[in-house]
């Protein structure tokens, strides 16, 4: 009752937070009016800018077919600004804008194509906007035409990321957040952890009241965890920081906690590792605990191993959620929540689906033996992304750190009541510094341990300048797309034989920890997280598909 009760308050101030912090931002066009005219032999773009958002000076771009453009005035008004997008100070414009780019007399048409970028004061900014002219300097006239053709793949973030795009993209949004929600259960993130509770729900399978129970709170759990995980971000953009989903893997402490979470989950259900008393809920409690509460914290525990894997359908949802006012943004991750946990709703409520469970029996115990494997196994991941993040060192200290809490929670250590309260006591004080010192080794700081050239703004802008092709592979170490990409696709004698023979410079812009200029890399081009793969050529831009195939990246080589 007392959980019901905690639950119930936590809802209402998620819900009263949410309501608090609502802040309607206006669609793009709606916000930043343009219009264009030739006045000579200049064409003038201006903007009327609504109060309370502004445009950046800096972030006008133009790219033509030919070198027509001989000079460009900006109107005076602008003002410095310290921008925490970008954090630095930034020049800006409010209310009004224009611009005046002189033409050379030839050639008398042209194509040309313009790129605006502005945020709102309350702290949202918006994805860099494109416009594409068609000017004819004999008959004076211009026209707006359609935009450059890109993939299908970008085609369907734009349009999910570009704000106020109206319902038909809300609609596809919940869609694709619905769909990603209920992948995410075949992610071997997220597989073991759901193994643990069917396990309770076959135990629980003459009750279908209870099962039903659990079911609800599991699924309160994942939607609430979800959405909870999908307001940071979201409230960050409203106050002027940008932060993106799976944010907290960036963290090494995280990562840690995660590993010896699943190590001592694995050793429990191998049986070697026993929880008793008033510790019960260190470990069972939040997944094959009977009841409510272990119901509940099973979707929590779930949710938080499930950040890393972004399907690809999730990606465009979430960069959709993220660049919207918060009660949409929100109700994004909430059905992704749902969708991921739709499946042990089924279970619970279709009796087609609980007929075809087995019945309980000593097949259980093999079967949860079993499944500590998959565990083990995540504990190799997570330990692969620890020694990318702190460098070669992890796999001995963190090694270290396991097997000294599998000495501590060692059944043999348990008390006896034939112990005195002395022995007790020296045998508790032994455990607690045995947890000390392996947590003191898990959780070392962190080491950088890069291989390609590391990413920065000056570095690709130089190498464009010099007229040289960037690949730019915008990754995280506990990113499972980006490290198959990288084994599949990125690798190999042919691939860097293929990198050689264009002249093409390898960067890696790695956002396995914090760094505010990969987050500015991340946001100028609309995306919600990694992987982001980008070509730089002078002048242009072009996104690769976030799931990468040998023959695509040498379709997109070939062709620089």
């Amino acid at each position: 009752m007392n959980f019901s009760r905690s639950l119930a308050t936590l809802s209402l101030l998620l819900f009263v937070s949410i309501s608090s912090h609502s802040i309607e931002f206006l669609p793009v066009d709606e916000a930043y009016q343009y219009s264009y005219y030739l006045d000579g032999n200049e064409l003038v773009v201006d903007w009327i800018i609504t109060p309370e958002y502004y445009l950046y000076k800096d972030r006008f771009t133009f790219k033509t077919s030919s070198d027509v453009v001989t000079n460009t005035q900006y109107m005076d008004t602008w003002v410095e600004k310290y921008d925490p997008t970008f954090e630095e100070v930034m020049n800006v414009y409010y209310e009004a804008m224009s611009v005046r780019l002189s033409l050379a007399p030839e050639p008398s048409e042209f194509d040309i194509e313009l790129v605006y970028q502005g945020c709102a004061d309350a702290g949202l900014c918006y994805p860099p906007q494109k416009i594409k002219l068609q000017v004819n300097q004999q008959d004076r006239t211009v026209e707006q035409t359609a935009i450059a053709k890109r993939t299908p793949s970008t085609d369907i973030q734009n349009s999910l990321q570009t704000p106020g795009s109206g319902k038909t993209s809300f609609l596809i949004a919940l869609g694709f957040a619905f769909v990603g929600g209920m992948i995410l259960n075949l992610m071997p993130c997220v597989f073991p952890v759901l193994s643990l509770k069917a396990i309770s729900l076959v135990e629980s399978r003459q009750n279908s009241q209870d099962r039903r129970t659990q079911s609800g709170f599991y699924t309160l759990g994942v939607v609430l965890s979800f959405t909870l995980v999908g307001m940071i971000p979201v409230l960050f953009k409203g106050v002027g920081e940008w932060i993106g989903w799976g944010f907290q893997l960036q963290s090494p402490t995280t990562i840690g906690l995660l590993l010896l979470l699943f190590f001592v989950l694995s050793l429990n259900m191998f049986g070697m590792v026993q929880f008793g008393g008033r510790y019960m809920g260190i470990g069972q409690s939040l997944t094959e605990k009977s009841g409510n509460s272990g119901s509940f914290f099973t979707g929590v525990l779930a949710t938080v191993v499930a950040t890393p894997c972004v399907a690809p359908f999730m990606g465009s949802a979430i960069g959709f959620a993220l660049a919207q006012p918060v009660s949409v943004g929100l109700s994004v991750f909430a059905v992704m929540g749902f969708g991921m946990a739709l499946p042990m709703v089924l279970i619970s409520w279709s009796p087609m689906v609980v007929n075809w469970l087995p019945k309980p029996g000593p097949w259980m115990e093999t079967f949860k033996q079993f499944m500590a494997f998959p565990l083990l196994l995540t504990v190799v991941w997570l330990l692969s992304v620890l020694v990318e993040m702190k460098g070669s060192g992890a796999v001995l200290y963190s090694g270290l750190g396991l097997i000294l809490i599998a000495i501590a929670t060692w059944p043999k250590w348990s008390n006896k009541s034939e112990d005195s309260e002395f022995s007790k006591s020296v045998r508790l004080s032994f455990k607690v510094l045995i947890w000390i010192v392996a947590l003191g080794l898990i959780l070392k700081p962190a080491s950088v341990n890069d291989q390609w050239e590391v990413y920065s703004e000056a570095l690709v802008a130089n190498y464009v300048d010099q007229q040289k092709p960037v690949f730019v592979d915008v990754t995280a170490a506990w990113c499972i797309t980006c490290k198959v990409n990288e084994r599949i696709a990125l690798s190999g004698d042919d691939f860097f034989q293929l990198v050689e023979d264009k002249g093409i410079q390898l960067v890696k812009a790695d956002w396995t920890n914090p760094s505010p200029e990969v987050d500015r890399l991340i946001e100028t081009y609309g995306q919600a997280g990694v992987p982001l793969y980008l070509i730089y050529t002078r002048g242009d831009v072009k996104i690769l598909p976030q799931i990468l195939t040998p023959e695509m990246v040498r379709e997109a080589f070939a062709s620089l």
